[in-house]
């Protein structure tokens, strides 16, 4: 009788909710969409039409997404379930996270989120705030190589490169990576997706 009560009740709750324009209660779990979310990831990544950080994405998922807060229902993702997350990102972490980290975190909830929501597996109007505003610390910018240190670099790499004793593969490779580095360095581009997006 009681669990006739409860059933009844979790039926009458759903049809208001899709009265009032929500979505009705969803059963699964954080990580359900986590994995959905992975899906349509990798699916870009095969057909070629995916953005060179969708496997940052993947990896983030599944080194902290999923174990922080993987096991959360998808209906309780509120500020209060991601505050737990950034106390235990953080412990994990073993020291305060960096804003650029934390953002790339949010992103990557907030596009599950959505992908929940698409699902009416939950509303938009309950997405919990993420932000990046009074948390983290900045990244350092690394220092700058001195004209002697780029001097020195450079002498070496035209010895290295062209070394007896070597392979031509080997050879090639070395002074491929000679003028890669040479062409860095005189035109201040970084290595990456500047690089990758050079014709």
């Amino acid at each position: 009788e009681k669990a006739e009560q409860v059933a009844k009740t979790t039926f009458f709750t759903g049809k208001s909710r899709v009265a009032q324009g929500q979505p009705e209660f969803s059963s699964k779990k954080f990580s359900y969409y986590c994995s959905l979310y992975k899906d349509e990831l990798i699916a870009q990544i095969n057909a070629g039409t995916a953005k060179t950080v969708f496997t940052t994405y993947i990896l983030i998922v599944d080194k902290w997404i999923i174990p922080l807060l993987g096991d959360e229902e998808i209906t309780t993702i509120d500020d209060d379930a991601i505050f737990e997350f950034e106390k235990k990102r953080q412990e994990k972490m073993g020291r305060v996270p960096a804003k650029g980290t934390i953002n790339q975190h949010n992103v990557v909830i907030r596009a599950i989120l959505s992908l929940a929501a698409r699902k009416k597996a939950i509303s938009r109007r309950d997405f919990p705030v993420l932000t990046v505003k009074d948390k983290g610390k900045r990244s350092k910018r690394r220092p700058y190589f001195t004209e002697e240190e780029l001097e020195r670099l450079l002498e070496f790499l035209v010895e290295w490169s062209a070394a007896e004793g070597k392979s031509f593969i080997t050879t090639y490779k070395r002074t491929v990576l000679m003028y890669y580095i040479d062409f860095l360095i005189n035109t201040g581009i970084r290595p990456g997706k500047e690089v990758d997006r050079l014709q």
